[in-house]
């Protein structure tokens, strides 16, 4: 896997994101944790309508409980339901 962190400046205005690209074929497990966070995305973004708050958005998304997060080195790893 591939991971790139950009970072832009544009008339004052900075802003980073990554991108994660996989070279040659995705295992089962990338296809799955691609999945669930297409998931967890698209399930914030059909919510967003005039007056909801960003808490309401936010709701929708796991929590680091949830996660199970723990950092091992300078990669964040979570274990899948099935770990």
């Amino acid at each position: 896997m591939i991971f790139i962190d950009v970072v832009n400046v544009f008339l004052g205005y900075k802003t980073c994101y990554y991108r994660t690209f996989v070279t040659g074929r995705p295992t089962r497990r990338q296809l799955d944790v691609y999945k669930q966070a297409y998931d967890w995305l698209y399930k914030a973004i059909d919510i967003v309508k005039p007056g909801i708050s960003t808490a309401e958005i936010a709701a929708v998304w796991p929590t680091a409980a949830i996660l199970d997060c723990q950092v091992r080195g300078k990669h964040l790893h979570f274990k899948s339901a099935t770990e």
